[in-house]
């Protein structure tokens, strides 16, 4: 920052000393007539429309950086909502795929259970027919 200000008052000081050199009287020709005026004037006057163009330049950029800024915070904001949405659902679907798979767990440990109980059943009948068969020879 401190450079700018070093950099404008030497430009400015180049402006100065350069129109001070040059105080001859001009002659301006308009559509509508002339006039004659000192060059002083008119390399000051070209000199501060200059910096007035720039100020407006740079305040139009900066409104324009402002509004681009202002865009983005806003779309990081809608952004940062869905991905608390999405993982809000993903801990649903998981919370979800975690009972199924409880429920599929318990089905087979049961299933499992209903066949051991079953092949136990079988083998009894097949001793108790053995057996049976045996005793009648």
């Amino acid at each position: 920052m401190q450079w700018n200000i070093i950099l404008v008052l030497a430009f400015a000081l180049v402006i100065a000393a350069f129109a001070i050199v040059n105080i001859d009287t001009v002659t301006i020709n308009y559509l509508f007539g002339e006039a004659s005026i000192p060059l002083i004037l008119i390399i000051i006057g070209f000199t501060l429309a200059g910096a007035l163009m720039i100020v407006f330049f740079n305040i139009a950029n900066q409104v324009a950086s402002y509004r681009t800024i202002k865009a983005l915070r806003n779309e990081i904001v809608e952004l940062q909502n869905q991905l608390d949405q999405y993982e809000l659902d993903l801990q649903a679907k998981s919370s979800q795929l975690l009972d199924i798979q409880d429920k599929d767990s318990q089905e087979l440990i049961d299933t499992d259970i209903i066949l051991d109980i079953d092949d136990s059943d079988k083998f009894e009948n097949n001793t108790n027919t053995s057996d049976g068969e045996h005793m009648q020879k």
